[in-house]
């Protein structure tokens, strides 16, 4: 056997192999030994084997990218601990790998990160990696992105009876991405009662709406979130008394009788002034 003057590998470079003596037993003294020289060597780097399945690409939601976060899972390093002599500093080094979503839209996908994996830390040049690229896929969702309420409205109206209001939502512009189409439509609610009141309040839990629009599905508007809530809390409206006359009526003529009463003749009809 011999010994080399480092154990590192440093990238594979030829090093010099210097002999132990060899001679043992009791005439040993008798006998010289001469190291052979010139005996050299490539020390190759310990392989790691890659654990592709300790890598996760998070769900998130909708963005308008295709952009895809690669990281390892918690707990783990991405490659067979066993495979490291103890003490040596080794890390994965996924810097260069690059995932992206074959979409924009929601949905599931199987991604196949792309690029080269490497190794980082004090003793990676003495390792090297069962494979520098990633051969499986891993599976990530986009989910929809989650929309907000800015200043809506709700029309005043003549009493009709009916509980129900003419409700006007707006989005919050910040929380639609780029110049995605997307729009409110069939939106429904009643106040809290029918009768006539001045700056009456919404049933908020009778509030509904739809999403329109090319990218709609990318979206979601949930009215019981704190923030629409409290938009929806917040919205009143006047529920006008309705006004009426009487039509079909004209007075009788007499002769002057000292009194204040007047008769009237015909058939009485009541119509509404709904202010249409």
């Amino acid at each position: 056997t011999g010994t080399i003057a480092a154990v590192n590998v440093n990238s594979g470079e030829t090093k010099t192999n210097t002999m132990l003596n060899p001679l043992s037993g009791a005439d040993t003294g008798n006998y010289e030994f001469i190291a052979p020289t010139g005996i050299t060597m490539v020390m190759q780097g310990k392989t790691i084997t890659v654990q592709e399945n300790e890598f996760e690409i998070a769900n998130r939601e909708y963005d308008s990218t295709t952009t895809a976060t690669l990281s390892e899972k918690a707990g783990q390093d991405g490659f067979n601990g066993a495979d490291v002599f103890g003490g040596d500093i080794v890390n994965v080094d996924f810097t260069n790998i690059t995932a992206h979503y074959t979409s924009k839209n929601v949905g599931t996908y199987a991604i196949t990160p792309t690029g080269t994996i490497g190794l980082t830390g004090a003793n990676a040049d003495n390792y090297r990696l069962s494979t520098t690229t990633f051969t499986t896929t891993i599976s990530s969702e986009i989910t929809p992105a989650q929309l907000k309420l800015t200043t809506s409205s709700v029309a005043d109206k003549v009493y009709d009876g009916l509980t129900t209001a003419d409700i006007t939502l707006n989005l919050d512009t910040a929380t639609i991405f780029g110049a995605d189409d997307i729009s409110v439509i069939n939106i429904t609610g009643d106040f809290t009662d029918k009768n006539a009141e001045i700056g009456k309040g919404l049933d908020t839990a009778s509030v509904t709406a739809t999403l329109s629009g090319i990218d709609s599905a990318n979206y979601e508007l949930t009215l019981t979130d704190v923030d629409n809530a409290a938009i929806l809390d917040g919205l009143n409206a006047d529920i006008n008394k309705l006004q009426f006359t009487i039509t079909g009526l004209t007075g009788v003529n007499r002769e002057y009788d000292g009194a204040n009463i007047v008769n009237v003749s015909g058939t009485s009809q009541f119509v509404a002034n709904t202010g249409a």
